[in-house]
């Protein structure tokens, strides 16, 4: 629990409406005309693309506009807390270019977040013809009503004003800093209640599904003050079943809270022109606004206004209990630093490159089926260990019923024996290793029919039947168990959530961990990448862990970078890595770095096609290149990081030297372990990290 302040907060968000710096609207700033040339270069680079698909790479330079946002960045964490830029050129613009031009400054302020369940990052903040009360999930940005001092969601909101009404909705702010300090000042006691939890009622938008959140208004932690204010919700929160009635003090705490925000020296209210847009600051302040009307007799008068909720890059550490409110929960993680375990990389390849023959229907599963080449499998599992792989995978990827039945006519019995096997030789090749760290076996369940084809793999499960699939599954993860035990195991590859849905089925009381790993182009049934369906297997993901399936992990890999990029992408900006983190289960990326048209797009990848080419390492993927796609995906959250198919030893060891070990204490076991963070420093010549 926190500690209750008890002494007043000073700075220069403590501000009252007769302060000189406030009167003199100084915190007004008209934009220039080179800034606005700088918009419309960036509008006219972007023209054509969809508004949450621009990043910052797309626009050309807008230096001008960098240094006025970063001035507001400044001006919300340790300034009033609030601002104003005027003069954009929305009716020239239009709303399409509106809207990319709000979205283009969001990209220089900070991290857009989603403002509710269905992860949107732009609202249009309008009359839509509802009231509050109509049902449990109409929000008041979405009315006409006055909307009483409230805080939004993440460290700041971005308000762009595109139309005024024929009447009212006028804007008003106060200081939440300086309520608090009247508050202590005149009624101590009450400045303990609000410090106190409260319930609030989540409106049906909380990611996880809660009704409501339990927290207090005001928590203090590390020095600065955090606010989630809003006495509608906590209202009705009361009818919620298990919310416990206000006290007779929480009423009178929110009462005159109210009245302090409300006094005229508090607050600041004033009308926005189109092209205004505020931002400010939902740690320090509170906003609303009075009631509106539009006009109904077709002069078109509209109060209309575009809103993003904002993690600013600058802001300060929350308070820990913020990552469970739909409010913080996104910004939380994203300013969480992410701990890197190293996964290794591609083995096929590494093992013929050794010696091993390829089998036409098998590829390098001679290097399990053939004992005489064991000692060079554990060779290659030794290499990715020295090069500080935390994570090896067994060798087992060919070991399954659709190559097996080719090669083997005791195929069946084979399965388990053999990934016995492969189990057996990484546990082994950690044991040789003899290190002061500890390294993970996983143990690989594969696709049971090809690779690459979410076709085949329909038809093949269609084919054989689910119940097979499960048996054949169990029959793997036995054989693992068996010969290591492996420490987790990991569904890699998977063609489609059926496939993956099975392999959870058939290990979920076997008392090992599970990372589930889909082909992270997530392709279609016509072999076409489908980044959208990241957040379908999202969900599919959290339902299977709330039902008690024991998953470590989501992961996407061998699929070209890129992919794998937009899909966790779309992971982000759905909010579903702060629901995944909420629930305890990681984001992992590995990818491939060899020319994938010659390999995997069109009929996919099988032992038989893959040994009728030669396998190109992609030229901007060679040794540091890739490197840099996988600092960006750490940058995105994920955490589990390795290579695929043409990945080296030599490229995993680049990894690792690019992060920088922290040690931390395992209180559980009193041990020392090593977790590592990406450096924001330049290091390969320099130019790995801009």
């Amino acid at each position: 629990m926190p500690s209750v302040r008890t002494t007043p907060v000073e700075g220069p968000a403590a501000w009252k409406a007769t302060d000189a710096n406030i009167k003199d609207e100084s915190w007004k700033t008209r934009v220039t005309e080179e800034q606005i040339a700088e918009f419309d270069a960036a509008l006219k680079a972007t023209a054509g693309k969809e508004v949450h698909d621009i990043v910052k790479e797309d626009l050309p330079a807008m230096p001008l506009v960098a240094k006025a946002l970063q001035s507001i960045q400044d001006e919300l964490e340790e300034g009033r807390g609030f601002a104003m830029l005027r003069g954009l050129p929305v009716q020239r613009w239009g709303m399409e270019e509106t809207t990319r031009g709000l979205w283009i400054l969001g990209l220089h302020l900070g991290s857009a977040e989603p403002q509710d369940k269905a992860g949107s990052l732009i609202h249009h903040v309008k009359d839509t013809g509802v009231k509050p009360g109509d049902n449990d999930t109409v929000r008041y940005f979405q009315t006409k009503v006055a909307i009483p001092f409230h805080t939004d969601g993440c460290d700041a909101l971005a308000f762009l004003c595109y139309s005024k009404g024929r009447s009212g909705g006028l804007s008003r702010l106060t200081s939440a800093v300086t309520a608090f300090n009247e508050i202590l000042k005149r009624r101590p006691d009450l400045a303990k209640v609000l410090q106190e939890d409260f319930h609030f009622d989540a409106r049906g938008q909380h990611p996880n599904g809660d009704l409501c959140q339990v927290h207090p208004v005001y928590v203090f932690h590390n020095g600065h003050l955090n606010l989630i204010h809003k006495v509608p919700y906590i209202m009705s929160a009361q009818r919620l079943e298990g919310v416990p009635k206000l006290t007779a003090a929480q009423q009178e705490a929110l009462d005159f809270m109210d009245v302090v925000m409300n006094e005229k020296d508090h607050v600041l209210e004033f009308e926005s022109e189109p092209g205004d847009i505020q931002f400010v600051s939902n740690h320090t302040q509170c906003h609303g606004r009075t009631a509106f009307e539009d006009d109904t007799n077709g002069t078109g008068a509209t109060r209309h206004f575009l809103r993003l909720w904002v993690t600013l890059p600058n802001g300060h550490e929350m308070p820990p209990h913020y990552v469970e409110t739909r409010e913080h929960m996104h910004g939380f993680v994203r300013r969480m630093p992410v701990d890197v375990s190293i996964m290794d990389g591609s083995m096929g390849r590494l093992l013929m490159n050794s010696g091993i023959p390829q089998d036409p229907h098998i590829w390098s599963g001679l290097s399990i089926t053939d004992e005489q080449y064991h000692p060079l499998v554990i060779e290659a599992h030794r290499k990715y260990i020295n090069s500080g792989a935390d994570m090896i995978t067994t060798n087992s990827y060919t070991v399954q019923p659709c190559y097996y039945r080719k090669a083997f006519d005791d195929w069946e019995a084979r399965i388990p024996k053999d990934a016995e096997t492969s189990a057996r030789l990484a546990v082994e090749a950690v044991k040789l290793s003899n290190l002061d760290r500890p390294v993970r076996v996983l143990g690989s369940l594969p696709p049971l029919c090809e690779s690459h084809r979410p076709d085949l793999a329909t038809e093949f499960i269609a084919k054989e039947g689910k119940d097979f699939i499960v048996e054949t599954y169990r029959a793997i993860a036995d054989g693992l168990l068996k010969g290591g035990p492996v420490d987790a195991f990991i569904a890699e590859t998977m063609n489609t959530w059926e496939e993956a849905s099975c392999a959870i089925e058939a290990v979920k009381d076997l008392g090992k961990p599970l990372i589930v790993s889909m082909q992270g182009s997530l392709r279609s049934q016509t072999l076409k990448a489908q980044p959208h369906l990241a957040a379908e297997i999202a969900e599919n993901i959290l339902a299977a862990k709330s039902a008690g399936a024991p998953i470590e992990a989501l992961c996407l890999n061998c699929a070209p970078p890129e992919d794998i990029a937009a899909a966790v992408k779309v992971l982000d900006e759905k909010g579903y890595r702060a629901r995944l983190h909420a629930a305890g289960i990681r984001l992992g990326a590995y990818a491939n770095v060899q020319q994938s048209k010659e390999c995997h797009e069109g009929e996919g990848f099988s032992a038989e096609n893959v040994g009728k080419r030669v396998i190109k390492v992609r030229d901007d993927l060679v040794n540091e290149g890739y490197i840099k796609h996988l600092h960006h995906f750490i940058k995105c959250g994920v955490s589990y990081i390795g290579g695929c198919c043409g990945s080296t030893p030599a490229q995993i060891k680049m990894l690792t030297d690019s992060l920088r070990d922290v040690s931390v204490e395992e209180s559980s076991a009193k041990k020392r372990k090593t977790q590592r963070r990406l450096q924001l420093v330049a290091s390969y010549n320099g130019s790995l990290l801009h």
